[in-house]
């Protein structure tokens, strides 16, 4: 996880507990933001470049969210790699009591234990399965596309490109996903589970230091929104799912780390 001082980190978990709390949207503004993540937006946010920028943006709004409960909160990674280089990556301290909670079973340790998932029977909590199947994210694999400035190979492109699923972006994020397993397995319940946010920023922070290369290799990334695209959600100039009032490729600006956040090591 990016460093955070235990103070920082009590903070953050309890701001998210308050938004599981808030019921000003029902069933409360936790749940309400996650379900953002399922229906059409499943096909706009995945399979396709259109990942990279639709996710930069949930979390974004996922922030602002956040921090106006505490402005003094950020959102922060998870690294998993670092997990990934373990003997033992299901003994990882992010899965304590101390973070995420446990990673076995119903969560009944740390700041989002016996939380309740709306719709979801017969059995409503919150459950993980870490370590079963999938994968932590490969240090090989982001090393590997690190070197690699050409997005188009790297995104999954899966329409008239050239990106293996296995060695692209979102190829590497969707083993994490089943790496957890129970609700961040499912595309749509993903969400419900904090520890998406947590690795989705780490995504969102690969993906900006690979934007960096690209920029040493002379290519600007805000220009470089793959013309070869899976499928017509996909296109440069096609509005974003649940975020219409932009199209995919502005997902693409360099105004969002410019102007809006940027990222510490």
């Amino acid at each position: 996880m990016c460093a955070l001082s235990a103070e920082e980190w009590r903070d953050l978990a309890a701001a998210i507990v308050a938004l599981k709390r808030n019921t000003a949207v029902a069933p409360n503004l936790f749940d309400s933001l996650a379900a953002v993540h399922t229906g059409t937006a499943i096909g706009n946010a995945h399979f396709g470049p259109n990942f990279l920028g639709w996710h930069r943006i949930y979390l974004y709004y996922y922030e602002i969210a956040l921090r106006r409960i505490n402005p003094r909160v950020a959102l922060c990674y998870w690294d998993s790699t670092l997990d990934f280089s373990m003997d033992s990556p299901e003994r990882s301290v992010m899965f304590s009591s101390e973070y995420f909670g446990n990673g076995n079973g119903v969560v009944l340790e740390g700041p989002f234990r016996d939380w309740i998932l709306p719709n979801r029977q017969p059995e409503q909590r919150l459950r993980r399965q870490i370590n079963e199947v999938g994968s932590l994210m490969v240090y090989d694999g982001v090393r590997e596309i690190l070197t690699d400035p050409q997005l188009i190979r790297t995104a999954n492109v899966s329409v008239g490109g050239i990106a293996p699923i296995q060695r692209t972006i979102e190829g590497l994020h969707n083993n994490v996903h089943v790496w957890v397993g129970q609700i961040m397995s499912g595309v749509d319940t993903a969400p419900q589970d904090p520890v998406f946010y947590f690795h989705h920023c780490y995504i969102d922070y690969f993906w900006e230091r690979y934007r960096e290369k690209q920029l040493a290799s002379g290519i600007d990334p805000q220009f470089d929104y793959p013309r070869d695209m899976g499928g017509n959600a996909h296109l440069p100039g096609a509005p974003m799912a649940v975020f219409r009032w932009v199209n995919n490729e502005r997902g693409f600006m360099n105004a969002f780390t410019r102007y809006l956040f940027r990222y510490a090591d």
